[in-house]
């Protein structure tokens, strides 16, 4: 016999870098997660409505399947969006 959890995510903390700011980075990242079917995407717009955030527009939104995603903001000064794990992110820039 086996008990079954279900739970709705939910974004707990935003950590901001480069002197980007908290509402700034929830805007891009909703923005691009409103194009994806991932459960942590849902966390993200909710989190960004809770804060009464506009998600930015974004464009050439691609998932890669186990890794994350990719989207070009059309509204912050660094135009790459990754919303996946850091390796990913190697895969296309360095990361210092």
């Amino acid at each position: 016999m086996g008990v079954a959890t279900f739970g709705k995510p939910i974004v707990s903390d935003i950590i901001p870098m480069n002197g980007t700011e908290k509402e700034e980075l929830l805007a891009c990242a909703s923005g691009a997660e409103v194009f994806s079917e991932h459960p942590l995407a849902e966390a993200i717009i909710d989190a960004a409505k809770k804060e009464g955030l506009t998600p930015h527009k974004v464009e050439n939104f691609k998932s890669v399947a186990g890794k994350g995603a990719i989207a070009e903001c059309l509204v912050c000064e660094d135009e790459t969006i990754f919303i996946c794990k850091l390796s990913f992110i190697n895969e296309h820039q360095p990361v210092t």
